[in-house]
Formats: structure tokens, sequence, C-alpha cells
């Protein structure tokens, strides 16, 4: 080699979540719950697997999540059309 090293995309894959990680723990520090931020990232368009990648989560949890999400926002709907 000619002293450049090219990281495949899985290396890059993996530092992009480390870092992800990393402000996520930060934001998690200033007071914004885990669930916000899985909110936060599904909105974005990340789906459950990724999401669960980077917060080190089984898939399952993070589907959870987002099931409870999708409950309390069609409740709060109903809430506020009635209400």
């Amino acid at each position: 080699m000619t002293g450049k090293e090219f990281m495949n995309s899985e290396e890059i894959a993996k530092r992009l979540d480390i870092i992800i990680y990393l402000l996520l723990k930060q934001s998690l520090e200033k007071g914004t719950t885990t669930r916000q931020i899985i909110k936060e990232l599904n909105d974005i368009g990340l789906k459950d697997h990724e999401i669960a990648k980077i917060f080190g989560k089984s898939r399952s949890y993070i589907a959870s999540e987002l099931t409870l999400l999708k409950k309390s926002k069609t409740k709060s709907f109903k809430k506020g059309k009635n209400g």
C-alpha cells in the first residue's frame, strides 16, 4: 500500500454508529428520553433494526417502543378530537 488505507463500508458504518451513539448519549444526559430519540430516528427514516444497532438493543425492544409511541399518538389524537 502507499500509506493510504481504505476502510470498507462495514468499518465506516461501524464508526458512524459509534459517533451516533455518543451523540445520543450526550442528548440523554441533557434530559432527552430514549423514546424521544427512537421516535426522531424513526421519523427521519431509520428502520427499527438500524435503530437497535445504534442503541445496542434488540430489534424487538425498538419495535415495542415504536408501537407504544404510535398507540400514545393515536390516544392523544382521539382525545383531542373528542375533547
